[in-house]
């Protein structure tokens, strides 16, 4: 028995037609009926009962079709692990920005041999991953508050930390909030208004906001939605009175959204990467020159103007890089 007995079969199980499968495989039906007829005397089972109307599986036929496919299917795998060997993959655990995943996407399109897995959530997730070698490289924000019990965790899960870029807290609020066209907001304006902000667990970029400044902090503010997706963020602050404190970075719009400065009540955000090693020693060569590709390529975006952008626009349209 050879694959070839086992392709035509399932092409001709899953085709309905010997004529079909002839068509599909670039070859003859009787060519098909003669294969199939030699695997099913190897086998000492009937598998297709032959119609005017093309072929039927018989009971035994769909056992045996099941481990084709099967068989078939792991063929193919073994069949890609030299090249998946030989590909550049990377993958890359990120607290949720939009404005790194544009910049990402700049990144990619001018790597485009590169194979990327690409994962979203909250710094613990981050690091977690990284530390149970599901991710390469983890790109974080933290805020001054909290950077000594970061580096507590980082020293215990053995984990590199480099930061890339300081970010403000920005306000971001869409046309139904009352502070859409303040050029910045005071802390008794952050009162007045409710939140719809990311997950977060443990270490929070906004819990702390307004303590390092004589103010009770962020949790005294109305939270009214959590999410997890960029998409629901965007379209509750477009949609409802809702803002969201985060960070801005990038320089891009994504109108309708303005991003807000916080006067006298904000943090700057440091923006910086982790990394854990998922590799074997004869390929971290290779992943950290993508890393160092990924970090330059951020830091030119910095230089050019792009990282960090603090004013708004001169439209008064803001960017909304929300962590």
């Amino acid at each position: 028995m050879e694959l070839k007995h086992l392709q035509y079969f399932v092409a001709s199980v899953e085709m309905g037609s010997l004529s079909r499968t002839a068509e599909v495989l670039y070859t003859t039906q009787p060519h098909i009926s003669k294969v199939i007829q030699q695997l099913e005397n190897h086998l000492g089972l009937c598998l297709l009962e032959r119609k005017p109307s093309g072929v039927t599986i018989t009971e035994d036929g769909k056992k045996v079709y099941e481990y084709a496919r099967k068989v078939l299917d792991n063929t193919q795998k073994i069949s890609a692990i030299r090249q998946e060997n030989t590909r550049q993959e990377l993958h890359i655990s990120t607290m949720p920005s939009q404005g790194l995943a544009r910049l990402f996407a700049g990144f990619f399109e001018a790597e485009p041999t590169l194979s990327v897995r690409f994962l979203e959530g909250t710094l613990e997730k981050v690091l977690h991953q990284l530390a149970h070698h599901q991710a390469d490289l983890g790109f974080i924000f933290i805020s001054g508050y909290q950077q000594q019990m970061l580096h507590n965790m980082l020293r215990h899960k053995k984990l590199d930390y480099t930061p890339l870029a300081s970010v403000p807290q920005m306000l971001f609020a869409g046309p139904k909030n009352p502070c859409y066209h303040k050029p910045a907001v005071m802390w008794t304006d952050l009162q007045k208004l409710r939140y719809v902000q990311h997950e977060e667990e443990g270490i929070s970029l906004t819990r702390h906001i307004g303590q390092m400044h004589g103010h009770a902090g962020f949790q005294t503010l109305q939270t009214a939605a959590v999410v997890s997706s960029d998409h629901a963020m965007m379209q509750l602050l477009t949609h409802t009175p809702l803002a969201n404190i985060g960070c801005q970075l990038g320089s891009q719009d994504i109108a309708p959204i303005h991003a807000i400065p916080l006067a006298g009540c904000g943090d700057i955000i440091e923006f910086g990467y982790a990394n854990g090693l998922r590799h074997p020693t004869d390929m971290r060569q290779s992943l950290s020159h993508i890393w160092s590709s990924i970090c330059d390529f951020i830091l030119q975006m910095k230089k050019a103007g792009s990282l960090p952008a603090f004013p708004l626009s001169p439209k008064g349209k803001g960017v909304m890089f929300s962590v």
